[in-house]
């Protein structure tokens, strides 16, 4: 992410609000943010355009650390690394009272870098009212800072021109008015919307394919994010869960523009014990499913576990084209000639389903083999991006499925046809889909992977039946077990029988009944009528000459 603009840095203490102050003037929720202290490990670095001005900014992790950790020893390095290169850098104090850590902050500044731009300010100051109250405070020790609030987003625009003042107008926005609308103020009636969409991407620039780095914790994600940008831009340790939030950056290679993104390791959910691992997962999956290519790490060491099978699983659920990268080769004690090729049959025997997708041997730290993987996940992209011709489709289908797989007789492909790429999504038209059994299926699929090289790419194939059947009576129209057309003729034939049956016994019956009312003498019921109950009731249908008995009988 290299553009000729300034780069201005967010430093101050753990919870200051620096991750927050970072989401609001970018838009969106790019940066995790929690309650919970020293949230933030990595560089953050986002391409903000707001209010006219134009700048990258750069979220750093709480300075307040302890260095006898290693880890934070680490993450102190380079953060006073990455100082000496930036052009201006905001000091972000907490409300509502200087701590003794901002005050030697401040002058650690003054002494280390004199000539630097510094910006402060004081966040979580929602209004004028509390900026009254609380800005004597900071006076006093010698600290004049801006309030300002990312929650509120109260001072924004002050703050972002103070950022131009102090770089001589060089964060000033150089877009013309069509290419960039202006942005409205809160005092102007502004609602302040946080977006969640692209929460992975930190910047406008668009790029050939976005590749999404993902794993369990500690199999080498970010050794190899960085050995492919060529640059540590991601902290790297021993130590499971290292990074907590996505890193990306865009660079070229081979003539295409790349994005890789880093993500947090992946843990069972009775294993998140923790808010900053919940949020995490969640961006890590929001990574997945708007990538293009998932390179999913596995440790050679550990092998390949259950759990590395359930995200293989969710990779797929999610229809992401992806690749298996063994990383950590080197670090196979005794390996021989067929040390990998026996590795790579255990794993495949014990998840066939590994046999659809590309599997790389590599080491990140070494650097053997390493750019292999990119290569191929940008093939994997160019494949997964294909158009089969309908004609083309047709022919190879009707081929494949001709007198094979157990497919009966009645069945018939009307056509097939491709609707949707990445994935590539297949629709065959039939006359009826019940017919069709999934060992077809399965067979059709793997013919597509290789006849048109699609390892590594889900592939769906749909099965619907022809609309004349829903003529025919069928209820459903479904991808499969639809009703046949001769059942529902059949069925149709039997009521049909029935409804003439039923007519027929109804008219004979009118006709009888009428023969007998005008040829025959009238029938009385009573004393004297010279008519018995039984000859009466022959003429009459037995039912009402049953109830009418009933009734007489209680009289």
């Amino acid at each position: 992410m290299k553009k000729n603009i300034p780069v201005v840095a967010l430093a101050g203490k753990k919870n200051a609000g620096k991750s927050s102050l970072l989401n609001t003037l970018l838009g969106k929720a790019r940066a995790i943010t929690d309650d919970f202290a020293g949230l933030t490990r990595d560089l953050l670095e986002v391409e903000i355009r707001r209010y006219g001005y134009h700048f990258q900014l750069v979220d750093m992790p709480g300075l307040d650390l302890d260095e006898e950790q290693p880890l934070e020893k680490e993450i102190l390095r380079r953060a006073r690394s990455f100082l000496e290169s930036v052009d201006c850098v905001i000091l972000v104090y907490d409300a509502p009272s200087p701590s003794p850590f901002d005050i030697e902050l401040r002058e650690l500044f003054r002494r280390q870098f004199p000539q630097m731009p510094v910006v402060e300010i004081v966040n979580k100051v929602d209004n004028p009212e509390m900026a009254d109250d609380i800005m004597p405070d900071f006076y006093e020790v010698g600290l004049s800072p801006i309030p300002v609030s990312a929650k509120s987003r109260w001072n924004m625009r002050t703050l972002c021109k103070e950022i131009d003042d102090r770089l001589d107008g060089a964060a000033r926005d150089r877009t013309t008015s069509d290419e960039q609308p202006p942005e409205k103020d809160r005092e102007e009636g502004y609602t302040p919307v946080v977006k969640q969409d692209s929460t992975v991407v930190s910047d406008s620039e668009t790029e050939d394919v976005r590749i999404a780095l993902v794993g369990k914790p500690n199999v080498g994600k970010s050794s190899l994010f960085n050995r492919w940008i060529g640059q540590e831009l991601s902290l790297v340790s021993d130590i499971a869960g290292t990074t907590r939030d996505t890193i990306d950056t865009v660079f070229k290679h081979f003539g295409h523009t790349v994005r890789v993104v880093d993500t947090a390791g992946l843990r069972r959910e009775g294993r998140i014990k923790e808010a900053p691992e919940f949020f995490s997962a969640r961006r890590t999956r929001r990574a997945i499913q708007d990538s293009h290519i998932v390179v999913q790490l596995l440790s050679a060491p550990e092998g390949i576990t259950d759990y590395d099978k359930k995200i293989a699983a969710l990779v797929q659920e999610l229809s992401r084209p992806s690749i298996i990268v063994i990383n950590k080769w080197d670090a196979i004690p005794e390996k021989e000639t067929n040390t990998q090729k026996e590795f790579l049959a255990d794993v495949q025997a014990l998840f066939p389903y590994l046999k659809k997708i590309p599997i790389f041997f590599c080491s990140a730290l070494t650097g053997k083999r390493a750019m292999e993987p990119l290569k191929k996940a940008i093939e994997v992209f160019e494949r997964a991006s294909f158009r089969v011709p309908t004609a083309r489709l047709n022919e190879i289908v009707r081929q494949w499925l001709k007198g094979k797989l157990g497919i009966p007789a009645g069945f018939k492909l009307l056509y097939a046809t491709q609707t949707g790429r990445m994935p590539p999504v297949f629709v065959l038209f039939v006359n009826r889909a019940s017919l069709l059994p999934a060992s077809a299926l399965s067979y059709l699929e793997n013919r597509l992977r290789e006849e048109f090289q699609l390892e590594g790419i889900p592939i769906r194939i749909l099965v619907r039946e022809n609309s004349d059947n829903e003529k025919a009576g069928d209820a459903n129209t479904s991808e499969k077990g639809v009703p046949g057309r001769k059942t529902a003729t059949k069925k149709a034939k039997t009521n049909a029988t029935t409804d003439v049956s039923i007519k027929t016994a109804k008219k004979s019956f009118t006709k009888k009944a009428f023969s007998k009312k005008t040829s025959g003498p009238s029938i009385k019921r009573g004393a004297g009528s010279g008519v018995s109950r039984k000859q009466g009731s022959q003429d009459r249908p037995k039912k009402k000459g049953v109830i009418r008995s009933i009734s007489r009988s209680r009289k």
